[in-house]
């Protein structure tokens, strides 16, 4: 199994998924760059979230962004 860490590469990369596993943190799908390929590129099979409760303020950009993404189940 392949894992990536987000912090180093660059979107481009995402919008080629080579990997089995993302890991990122809230900052980075705040990056203008990277939150339209998380949003329209990658179609996620399993997307888990910690910290909900960041995710429970409708209006902040993270909730946004996540509300907008291609995915099938969610933790």
């Amino acid at each position: 199994m392949a894992t990536i860490n987000l912090d180093p590469i660059s979107a481009a990369a995402l919008a080629t998924p080579k990997f089995d596993v993302v890991v990122t943190t809230y900052e980075m799908v705040k990056s203008a760059s990277l939150r339209a390929v998380l949003v329209q590129k990658v179609h996620w099979r399993l997307l888990v979230l910690d910290e909900g409760h960041v995710l429970k303020s409708f209006d902040t950009d993270i909730s946004q962004t996540v509300r907008k993404m291609h995915f099938v189940s969610a933790l």
